[in-house]
């Protein structure tokens, strides 16, 4: 069965706390602090819930935040390791070296160029990069639009050729210009569509270059030469089904290339990314593994932080109400589990009557560890397992 997108937090909110208070978007503004536009953004899941969103929910509705944020993360993965999962950190390595992405398509003055990435007003499309020419006055180089591709698309090149075309004619830009797609695999090239658009009168100046590269046919050393930091590139150089032994020394070998390639600026930012890219490549490999392949822990991550420092914050509550307010806990607690029941569903699209029976008579804290531990779970069998292995104290 296909494994189906989870929910966004901030829909499952909505979902299972809001609508059943009748709150709205103006009243968890009001309790909460939190903006009416972030508010609106939120609960249509066009906004993701950071520390800062997480504590200030928690504090208005009872919500464990550790439940919030692992919802996200939980998220987050999902479309690192099923979804597209290379957008956002390729556009990172952009930033961090995207003179050595150039060279990597033969750029052969990749210091000319400054990177960004631009969103098309009317259509919302989003191109990967553009890097531009820093002298825009020097007209023989062209703007150079860069697609990090990691799945399969049959339009993927009409996409591109879109984005390029308008870009063009929001910026007035009549220039030359340079089309590339890097593909994280062969398959994602053979099951893009070919894409032909010719002047054959040759009287309109119907042009443009285009450059494809397919990491899996790029050999890791040769890789390493155009430039050193393209180590944060290198999984995809290797074959999928590769050992975690031999895999192990590799990550070894990429984490110490880039160690003496980036400065400690950007180091940590580029190991990250070099995790999130072996967590896209080898999807066998759960994130724990990854962190341990790379000798880092939860802390060492941006989001182990986040849940590191709730986890610090002492709570206080008030004693009004007590009776009201215990109902409405009792309330909450069977919607925390209704929301690790949806998550699952749709990630795994059934729930085994052992965790279903599990997660509906445990503790509340049991539930609490079960939704920070759901990212770890290749298949529904991997939460059986962690049910049968947790001894529960009610």
């Amino acid at each position: 069965m296909k494994k189906k997108s989870p929910e966004h937090p901030g829909k499952t909110l909505k979902f299972m706390y809001l609508d059943p208070l009748n709150i709205s978007n103006k009243k968890l503004a009001e309790q909460t602090g939190i903006d009416i536009k972030i508010v609106k953004q939120l609960v249509k899941g066009q906004r993701d819930i950071s520390s800062d969103i997480a504590i200030k929910l928690s504090q208005a509705l009872n919500i464990s935040p550790d439940l919030l944020l692992s919802l996200q993360t939980n998220y987050e993965l999902w479309h690192g390791q099923f979804n597209r999962g290379t957008d956002d950190p390729f556009y990172q390595l952009m930033i961090l070296s995207g003179d050595a992405i150039l060279k990597l398509i033969g750029i052969s003055t990749p210091q000319a160029y400054d990177h960004k990435s631009i969103v098309l007003k009317e259509k919302k499309l989003y191109p990967d990069n553009v890097s531009i020419p820093k002298n825009t006055d020097h007209g023989s180089l062209p703007y150079i639009f860069i697609e990090f591709h990691g799945y399969d698309d049959p339009m993927i090149r009409y996409s591109l050729a879109a984005k390029i075309t308008q870009y063009c004619s929001q910026h007035k830009y009549t220039g030359p210009i340079l089309g590339s797609i890097i593909f994280t695999d062969i398959d994602h090239q053979i099951a893009a569509q070919p894409f032909s658009i010719k002047d054959t009168s040759k009287k309109y100046g119907i042009t443009g270059k285009f450059k494809e590269l397919v990491l899996t046919k790029l050999n890791e050393k040769k890789l390493l030469e155009i430039d050193p930091r393209l180590a944060i590139l290198a999984p995809f150089t290797i074959k999928s089904n590769i050992s975690k032994e031999a895999l192990y020394e590799k990550c070894q070998i990429w984490k110490q290339t880039a160690n003496e390639s980036f400065d400690d600026q950007s180091i940590n930012d580029a190991i990250e990314i070099l995790g999130l890219f072996i967590l896209n490549r080898f999807k066998q490999l759960t994130l724990k593994e990854v962190l341990s392949m790379l000798n880092l822990s939860l802390a060492d991550t941006v989001a182990g932080q986040e849940l590191i420092n709730i986890g610090k914050i002492k709570w206080k509550r008030e004693g009004k109400r007590e009776g009201k307010r215990e109902g409405k806990r009792e309330g909450k607690r069977e919607g925390k589990r209704e929301i690790i029941f949806s998550q699952l569903e749709k990630r795994f699209g059934e729930i085994s009557p052992v965790v279903r029976k599990k997660i509906s008579s445990c503790r509340t804290s049991h539930v609490n560890q079960f939704a920070m531990a759901m990212f770890d779970f290749k298949t529904i069998e991997d939460a059986e397992k962690w049910w049968l292995k947790t001894k529960d104290k009610d």
